[in-house]
This record gives structure tokens, sequence and C-alpha cells, in this order.
């Protein structure tokens, strides 16, 4: 089964957001991610 993993960020204004999504393959043994790039965060002022 896959399933997506999407968070849906937004700045407390309301007036931006970021979606950032990971596809997850569910197996017997577990989950495990198909996301090949490091997914990390900056902040832009």
């Amino acid at each position: 089964m896959l399933i997506v993993i999407q968070q849906n960020i937004v700045s407390p204004d309301g007036k931006a957001g970021l979606q950032a999504g990971n596809l997850v393959v569910i197996e017997d043994q577990g989950a495990r991610s198909l996301q090949q790039y490091p997914m990390e965060f900056i902040r832009v002022r």
C-alpha cells in the first residue's frame, strides 16, 4: 500500500503556505519512504 504524508505549513497570518509531501510504502516489515532527496527547511526573512 502507498500513502502520501503531506503537511500543509501556513504562515501565522494565513497569507503564505507550503505543501511538502512524502510518498511512503507500507509493507509487512513496516513503512519506508520512497523520497530520494533529503528534505529540510530553512527560514527565509
